[in-house]
């Protein structure tokens, strides 16, 4: 070997990221799309394959820098990527994409709809003298929502303008300025006041109406409610109609003009019920007495005189055991043991609740909690009765509830009386939800304290990134909206609190 390619083998080469594993949980999510029952757990299944789709591509093209701080090649460090499992950026900004609803109304309101640049529009409305004085609004009351850290850059500006702070203002307007056209810097208007209690919830509501989603049918409950409701009804008529050969005792020996007839419109419905009705497969299993009784149905609708004696007995046989069990057809035994079958099936499934709760969430903000006062626990209504097939007044089970109660907003004591947090690891996730206001604390005003909170929270939703050669994730204090200046001290906080060790010194 020459010096030169020893030399050559000696250089390291660039790490990069394999491939494989994006492929791995592309064709993992399109498996779940193709052969999960449940639809709108294909739905969801379908939207990560179009994400790890998207990953799959950036890693081949190269498009995306994965294990740098900033994969995104056009993006600032501080923006919020879009990150599937294992800290992939699919290259979406979270902040970014099509206008909201709020913004499509605020745009026609204001007259910017459909003039080709809307968001930067937008944007920049927020820095006239109208536009601030509404930002003021929204701190003064709290009527805001933050769900990505962007949103609360406007909101930091107006604040500095009101404070007297017009060089800081004007300084971070400079920074984010470039970004106008793809990133959102303003909140959105909300009903509720900007959190600023120390109350936790352990999941949000996004993750509860996700896992919500994940409860299927059971089958065999499902396979037992058809035979009560459809099988069971359907082979006492075939039990009445072979009643109607019994003469002396003994079946088949007598058959009406019109039997026949009614034997094969019996039997042609049997097909149209199967091909429905697939979960319980009683009525396909040749030990099974219906399906024995349905194949003599089929014989002696086209040649009653084929059966054997052996055959005569035998069907004598399964009708006298019949009767003995659940009484003759239209009998009041026979009224009784249906309504004992029905009882036992009646309680509604637990999938048909689920999609009940799921419709209710909605309503809630998915990135935030629910308050005790709002706990969407109601009994079923006539309308949502009509719409998922559940008896109207049907009252939400207990371990449902207590899947919902996972995204409950209250004190951490609350919480652990009702035996939602459990352990040391359950507290460890809700811990930044109120360090966010411990952190606020050494801020002067009431209204920036609020503001900073909510930024912290929502900063601390955002997905850590797949970095290599020792990188550091992105930290608060880099957004420019958080702490505008290290040398000359900030304007927004309290003299002698920083936001790390290193800017105390």
């Amino acid at each position: 070997m020459s010096d030169q390619n020893r030399h050559s083998d000696s250089i390291p080469r660039p790490q990069g990221v394999n491939p494989g594993y994006a492929a791995f949980q592309l064709a993992r999510a399109l498996t779940t799309g193709i052969t999960h029952h449940d639809d709108s757990t294909r739905q969801r299944a379908y939207a990560r394959s179009a994400s790890w789709e998207t990953v799959l591509k950036n890693i081949l093209s190269g498009s995306v820098e994965y294990g740098s701080r900033t994969p995104v090649h056009d993006a600032p460090v501080w923006a919020t990527l879009e990150v599937v499992t294992g800290g992939f950026a699919t290259g979406r900004l979270l902040a970014g994409g099509a206008l909201l609803d709020f913004e499509r109304e605020m745009a026609i309101r204001l007259g910017f709809e459909n003039q080709g640049d809307d968001r930067r529009d937008l944007n920049v409305w927020h820095l006239t003298e109208e536009g601030l004085t509404q930002l003021q609004e929204h701190l003064k009351s709290g009527l805001y929502q933050i769900d990505y850290p962007e949103e609360g850059a406007m909101l930091t500006i107006a604040w500095l303008t009101g404070a007297g702070h017009a060089g800081e203002a004007r300084a971070l307007t400079e920074i984010i300025a470039p970004h106008f056209a793809r990133l959102r810097f303003y909140p959105k208007p909300s009903l509720k006041m900007i959190e600023t209690s120390t109350n936790v919830h352990v999941l949000d509501v996004g993750t509860t109406i996700w896992r919500l989603g994940l409860i299927s049918p059971n089958l065999r409950i499902l396979a037992q409610k058809e035979a009560a409701e459809v099988w069971s009804p359907f082979y006492e008529r075939i039990v009445a109609i072979f009643l109607e050969t019994v003469e002396d005792d003994w079946p088949c020996q007598r058959y009406d003009d019109d039997w026949p007839l009614r034997a094969k419109a019996l039997l042609f419905e049997y097909s149209e019920l199967r091909k429905s009705h697939t979960y319980c497969g009683k009525m396909e299993r040749p030990r099974k007495h219906c399906c024995q009784l349905r194949m003599y149905l089929a014989q002696c609708s086209t040649d009653p005189g084929s059966l054997s004696g052996r055959d005569v007995a035998r069907i004598r046989e399964i009708l006298g055991r019949y009767v003995v069990k659940h009484g003759a057809p239209g009998s009041s035994e026979s009224e009784d043991a249906k309504n004992r079958r029905a009882q036992c099936v009646r309680k509604p499934l637990w999938d048909r609740i689920a999609r009940i709760l799921i419709d209710r969430l909605a309503a809630f903000p998915a990135n935030e909690g629910i308050d005790e006062a709002q706990l969407p626990f109601a009994p079923a209504t006539p309308a949502e009765s009509e719409r998922y097939g559940v008896a109207a007044g049907t009252t939400i089970p207990k371990t449902i509830q207590r899947k919902v109660l996972r995204s409950l907003h209250a004190p951490v004591e609350k919480l652990i009386e009702l035996g939602i947090v459990k352990s040391a690891e359950t507290l460890a996730t809700c811990l930044p939800q109120f360090t966010s206001n411990i952190r606020a604390m050494g801020l002067i005003d009431s209204k920036i304290r609020s503001l900073y909170a909510a930024i912290d929270r929502a900063f601390r939703r955002r997905r850590s990134l797949l970095l290599l050669n020792l990188e550091k994730q992105v930290q608060i204090q880099e957004l420019p909206w958080t702490c505008r200046s290290r040398n000359s001290g900030s304007p927004i906080r309290k003299p002698g609190t920083s936001h790390s060790k290193r800017s105390k010194k």
